[in-house]
């Protein structure tokens, strides 16, 4: 999905507000010696956050690293992900689930956010001869940290009070995603219709990276039937791929079966029933309890009368 990712600030569709606040963050760098403020994005799974942060870098000819916070263990960790520059030159280091670092790692990070060094005394000599080590520091006075979380709760709050730019991204509505998808389509092998960017859009649940997921499936059954994207091909994915006009799978109608089945269900408990991991359940949940197929309550997770009503008409359909 790579070839799909924008390039420039230009090129991203939605979250118009957040364009007009990089837009002066970025002059604002490009006519001053100030460096970008360090960055949280705060979003859901799959709406952008990587690719806001590639185009921030993008946008001011500067090099970016990105790591998965759970790789980063130590300072060496640490060292090992900041970006290669040149000695004036911006860098920046792309921190995706931020929230996955321990709390020694987020207080490693306050040193180089705010007093712009980066310890590392317990392994010089390893590492003597990398640029910008003086006096057992790495210096970072370059260097903006950009963080990305779907989990903004669990960041300790003195870490996340460091950020001088906190940047929320905003639900994809179907006018947005449709957007996305027509834009995506001028670097396919093959033209679409516009009913079959509506129907990729109805089940992308909001989320850009599903929706280019789909297109390609789609592509790639009309590649080989080499005929464009149209509603057939639409129709035939579907079937394939299980999922039905309102975005729903194989895997979201197991958690709806198995709470029609029992009684209320803690999280654990439900992943256990579905032989799911948590992480998966978690992943979906929200999207069931935002179309009110599901209530979350004290007593657990229940299926709702619109949820009952939604598996009585897949039934029927079936049958």
């Amino acid at each position: 999905m790579n070839k799909f990712r924008p390039q420039r600030l230009e090129d991203l569709i939605g979250n118009d507000k957040i364009k007009k606040i990089l837009k002066f963050e970025i002059e604002a760098v490009k006519k001053s010696e100030r460096t970008f403020p360090d960055t949280l994005i705060i979003g859901d799974s799959g709406c952008g956050k990587t690719t806001l942060a590639q185009i921030i870098a993008n946008e001011l000819n500067a090099s970016i690293n990105i790591v998965q916070a759970k790789r980063i263990k130590n300072n060496k960790d640490i060292l090992k992900a900041i970006p290669d520059a040149e000695e004036g030159q911006f860098y920046f280091l792309f921190v995706d689930e931020v929230h996955e670092m321990s709390i020694p790692i987020q207080e490693e990070f306050f040193t180089m956010m705010e007093d712009h060094y980066l310890d590392i005394s317990d392994f010089t000599t390893q590492y003597e001869k990398k640029n910008n080590i003086t006096l057992n520091k790495v210096m970072t006075n370059y260097l903006t940290i950009i963080a990305a979380t779907t989990k903004e709760g669990l960041l300790d709050i003195p870490f996340r009070n460091r950020f001088g730019l906190e940047l929320i991204l905003e639900k994809y509505n179907q006018n947005d995603i449709e957007k996305i998808i027509e834009k995506a389509a001028s670097k396919l092998l093959t033209k679409i219709s516009n009913d079959a960017i509506i129907e990729i859009a109805k089940r992308s649940r909001g989320v850009p990276r599903r929706a280019l997921a789909l297109l390609e499936r789609l592509e790639s059954i009309a590649i080989v039937k080499n005929q464009i994207i149209d509603t057939s091909i639409a129709k035939e994915a579907w079937d394939l791929l299980d999922i039905d006009e309102m975005g729903l799978t194989q895997q979201d109608r197991k958690v709806l079966y198995t709470l029609k089945l029992n009684k209320p269900m803690g999280l654990k408990v439900l992943a256990d029933q579905t032989e799911m991991s948590l992480r998966s359940i978690e992943v979906i949940e929200p999207y069931l309890v935002s179309l009110n197929l599901v209530e979350r309550t004290p007593q657990g997770r229940l299926l709702t009368l619109k949820g009952k009503e939604y598996l009585s008409k897949r039934s029927k359909k079936q049958k």
